[in-house]
């Protein structure tokens, strides 16, 4: 393995890992007009890249969800060639699966849209709506790591609607958030393995989750940090198995599991 792209959302999850390891600003746009910019430092030989989707130039807030992230993760692997993408952020966890506020999951089996709903019943436009976008197998970095594994749902909604909510149950998600889906299909369709790590930073069960965000989230966010060094630490040093024919893998094989 040379080169890990990360992909984050928001420069306040990215800012505690700017803190730790000596990231050096990007010196070229990834693409003119776009806030999409990146930071490079290398870790024990292994190349990182740190690709931030920016502040929206027109509303002036964080670049969050879905649509960013496309961009973002699909400028990172042009630009960088990665042999792994992460999709590493903040999310919502479960009081009910031993979550804590800063529990970081590594992700597990595959990356699933909770709030595409298509009853369409022509083959395949169900799996296309949900995705199921393969993660590579980290098992055996999560237990050196002890960390915990977890299905990764991705919405565009901060609020969940009842619908949503039997959606995620049925999927059985550990994390809910609103960037891994993008980032995981752009990797599929660029033929790049995929991996996410997501940090609680409020619980799905309780109403005040948006309370929750704004005050746990610099907990959540240093939390992240430290454990994502540690992640890139183990992958400089021992890689992941099977990650080279991971791409041979993941061709022709999407989902039919149903919902």
């Amino acid at each position: 393995m040379h080169t890990v792209l990360i992909v984050m959302a928001m420069e306040e999850e990215a800012d505690p890992l700017l803190e730790i390891l000596p990231f050096t600003a990007w010196p070229k746009s990834l693409e003119p007009h776009l806030p999409t910019h990146a930071y490079t430092v290398e870790v024990d030989g292994l190349q990182v890249v740190l690709a931030i989707n920016g502040r929206d130039p027109f509303y002036q807030v964080a670049s969050f969800g879905t649509d960013a992230a496309t961009l973002t993760t699909y400028l990172g692997i042009r630009a960088f060639t990665p042999d792994l993408v992460m999709s590493v952020g903040v999310a919502g966890g479960f009081r009910s699966k031993g979550a804590e506020i800063g529990t970081v999951y590594i992700s597990h089996d595959t990356v699933r849209y909770f709030d595409r709903r298509v009853s369409i019943k022509a083959p395949n436009y169900h799996d296309y709506a949900i995705g199921y976008y393969p993660v590579v197998d980290a098992s055996q970095m999560a237990r050196a790591l002890n960390l915990p594994m977890g299905i990764i749902v991705t919405g565009n909604s901060f609020e969940n609607s009842p619908a949503d909510d039997e959606q995620i149950h049925r999927h059985d998600a550990s994390a809910i958030e609103m960037e891994a889906g993008a980032v995981a299909r752009i990797s599929q369709l660029m033929h790049v393995p995929f991996l996410a790590v997501k940090s609680v930073v409020n619980f799905e069960e309780d109403p005040t989750s948006s309370d929750q965000f704004e005050a746990h989230f610099e907990q959540a966010a240093k939390r992240l940090a430290s454990t994502t060094v540690g992640v890139i630490q183990y992958l400089a040093v021992h890689g992941l198995p099977g990650l080279f024919n991971h791409g041979e893998h993941r061709e022709g094989t999407e989902s039919t599991e149903g919902v």
